[in-house]
């Protein structure tokens, strides 16, 4: 599924295990950590993958399996899911 973007995923595990080793560390000092996730979104780093009617039907079946809103991120999604976490 997401061959080809090996230094992405890399990336974004990465930064998930930094968010859990850092909200370990912080915790004595009551301090909460929260990393903002939000899976597969429509940028141009996939855009071929968008644009591929059988790659992107598998992309969508995917996000329906996976994804709690059964839908593709986009850009601007992320900021609203953080204006309610900071409520």
């Amino acid at each position: 599924m997401w061959s080809g973007f090996s230094a992405d995923t890399a990336s974004k595990a990465g930064g998930s295990m930094m968010m859990k080793s850092m909200a370990q560390e912080a915790a004595p000092y009551g301090v909460r950590v929260l990393a903002l996730g939000p899976g597969a979104s429509k940028t141009p780093i996939n855009e071929n993958v968008w644009n591929d009617p059988k790659m992107y039907a598998d992309l969508i079946e995917s996000c329906r399996l996976l994804h709690p809103h059964n839908s593709l991120a986009h850009r601007t999604s992320a900021g609203d899911e953080l204006v309610v976490v900071n409520a």
